[in-house]
């Protein structure tokens, strides 16, 4: 049996978690490049947010996706009082004046010990497709896992 989980952050939700939540909520596999569909593969997601961050694409459909998901984590943790409103502005304010470059895929390499106690795999109605094994894990502190960032192309454009 292995000894990690894999999953796949953007730059930005990584940064966020870190400065303002202090914890982290994931979606994680036992595989690297897992059978999993696109959307819970972490090799996919990686592709995914590479692309965005080496091609502009500020029209990629992941592109806004993601900026939605990550304002309606904002708001559910300043409804739960979990972040204070100055910390929600802010928040808000990130994800709103992001560039494509902060969706720079991370690679968190989550050791299987460490998170133990308290992996759950992903309930069926919520899985991209029944045969789908993916685990979520919540509340992961900085200790738990390693980061391998990624180099994001700089073009000409910015010469």
């Amino acid at each position: 049996m292995a000894f990690l989980y894999y999953s796949t952050q953007s730059s930005i939700a990584d940064r966020i978690s870190k400065r303002y939540y202090k914890r982290y909520y994931v979606y994680c596999a036992a595989d690297f490049y897992s059978h999993n569909p696109g959307s819970s593969s972490p090799a996919a997601v990686y592709r995914t947010f590479k692309e965005i961050a080496d091609q502009g694409d500020r029209g990629h459909s992941k592109f806004e996706d993601h900026k939605l998901q990550l304002k309606s984590v904002a708001e559910m943790k300043f409804v739960n009082q979990e972040i204070s409103a100055q910390e929600h502005h802010a928040i808000l304010y990130e994800i709103a004046n992001c560039e494509t470059r902060e969706f720079a895929p991370i690679l968190y390499l989550i050791l299987r010990s460490s998170v133990a106690d308290r992996i759950r795999p992903v309930d069926t109605v919520k899985k991209p497709n029944a045969d789908s094994i993916e685990y979520i894990i919540e509340n992961m502190r900085d200790e738990e896992f390693e980061r391998l960032p990624t180099q994001v192309k700089v073009g000409i454009a910015l010469l």
